[in-house]
């Protein structure tokens, strides 16, 4: 019997799989990307999801140098960043930061839509909250990435726009001329009104909140997933600002009721329903406190969430489904 899969999740496991295979090459060479985030994927023409952005990319052969205590763990993007990194950790893992990183992306295609209450809540809060109140990069979840504690960013920007840089950054940016260095660029033009701000986007929320700093970050992490201590999380005693804060004791969450587009639909087949709690299964794996229990990307390939993967859906292939999504 054919399974009732729809074409989202026919195309979402075809684009987690083929990130996988992309992150298990790199992973096999010893280089950890160190930015899973969606920013920092794009989709070619005939549609190849690919990982770009190397720029805080860690490999044994470049890094020979720095020790492990020397680590730099401020990095990242929000809300992707490993808990290890947010409790200032120097000797982590590089290659279970990715883990940690790319089971948050996986679970981004499952999570509800942004509704247009939930936009302006984050508007608002962005807006008051200063980025000079966090130590890490808070970046643009769209076509290009900056950084907003950057100056020469900030000056760049057009003085004739009203309010603060933080009002208008989750927005697309679109036209606007940023210099970097002696290279003066700007985006290319969009047809039609494509990212017309006063467009209602499909958004999705994510699956922790990114945007209120480390300790924000923390908080919506152990309200998901649970308040962690020494024997959830041996690793802890290790990192250097776990002790300096103390944090309510919440229980974990089931993430299917977080993840509602991992439920199969109503009169599905009893094997997508199956499927459903796979992946539930695999993410559960990857967002996991102690980074040594995380899977190996090489067991994130081999889950059998991806048994029966198949090259078409509906007598159409992946390559014609993503020209229909275009």
């Amino acid at each position: 019997m054919h399974l009732q899969l729809s074409p989202f999740y026919f195309l979402s496991k075809q684009i987690i799989h083929q990130l996988s295979s992309g992150l298990s090459y790199l992973h096999q060479l010893g280089i950890s990307h160190r930015d899973i985030t969606p920013s920092n994927v794009v989709i070619d023409q005939i549609g190849t999801p690919i990982w770009i952005d190397f720029g805080t990319a860690w490999s044994p052969s470049i890094n020979q140098d720095t020790e492990k205590d020397e680590l730099e763990f401020e990095l990242g993007t929000m809300p992707y960043r490993a808990p290890e990194l947010l409790f200032g950790s120097r000797h982590y893992d590089p290659l279970k930061i990715d883990l940690w990183s790319f089971g948050v992306l996986i679970s981004d295609f499952f999570c509800p839509l942004l509704e247009e209450s939930d936009k302006k809540e984050s508007s608002n809060v962005r807006a008051n909250w200063r980025a000079d109140n966090t130590t890490t990069t808070d970046r643009h979840e769209g076509l290009f990435s900056f950084d907003l504690n950057d100056e020469k960013f900030n000056e760049d920007q057009d003085e004739s726009k009203e309010g603060n840089v933080l009002d208008w950054y989750t927005k697309p940016v679109v036209n606007r001329k940023v210099f970097e260095e002696d290279l003066d660029w700007k985006l290319p033009e969009i047809e039609g009104d494509r990212f017309d701000e006063n467009e209602n986007h499909l958004q999705r929320k994510s699956l922790f909140v990114g945007h209120l700093g480390d300790i924000g970050l923390v908080g919506s992490i152990f309200k998901v997933l649970g308040t962690p201590d020494a024997s959830t999380w041996p690793e802890s005693e290790t990192l250097p600002d776990f002790s300096k804060l103390t944090f309510h004791t919440y229980s974990p969450q089931p993430l299917e009721d977080l993840l509602p587009y991992t439920k199969p639909r109503n009169g599905s087949h009893q094997k997508e329903e199956k499927d459903s709690k796979l992946i539930i299964d695999l993410i559960s794996r990857l967002l996991v406190y102690q980074s040594t229990e995380r899977l190996t990307i090489g067991q994130v390939l081999k889950h059998t969430w991806f048994d029966g993967l198949g090259s078409d859906y509906e007598g159409k292939s992946y390559k014609e489904w993503m020209e229909l999504w275009k």
